[in-house]
């Protein structure tokens, strides 16, 4: 593979679709879909019940829905916000890692043994991630 070059365009993230090939567009549900193992429908509620627990159907984070995966992942106000600020400090600091990335690529390699500065820069990266 080649090093990163600023005269071969910025860098691109590419994901894996369901066909096997690389797309740029993010699909949370394809990638559900695909990192899941499909099981048969268990009635849980019914197994549940049996053994005595109570258990309310009610979402526990927003008291607005019955709790089901539609409503966890696509439905609950509260899960929705902490998805958006999850997403938000990701991009913040992918932002951030790639101005970083490209003003030290941008200093000429210094001659001697010691560590250039971006490989100082992903070190530091590797942690903070």
């Amino acid at each position: 593979m080649d090093p990163p070059a600023q005269n071969r365009g910025p860098d691109r993230y590419l994901w894996r679709n369901s066909a096997g090939s690389f797309d740029t567009n993010f699909s949370s549900k394809s990638t559900w879909n695909f990192l899941r193992t499909l099981s048969p429908t268990v009635p849980w509620e019914k197994v549940i019940k049996k053994v005595g627990v109570d258990v309310p159907a009610e979402c526990i984070l927003c008291s607005q829905g019955i709790e089901t995966h539609s409503h966890l992942f696509f439905e609950c106000e509260f899960s929705s916000e902490l998805w958006t600020s999850l997403t938000t400090v990701a991009v913040v600091r992918t932002e951030a890692c790639n101005y970083v990335r490209a003003r030290l690529l941008s200093i000429p390699p210094s001659s001697g043994s010691s560590a250039s500065l971006l490989e100082v820069f992903f070190r530091c990266l590797s942690g903070w991630l």
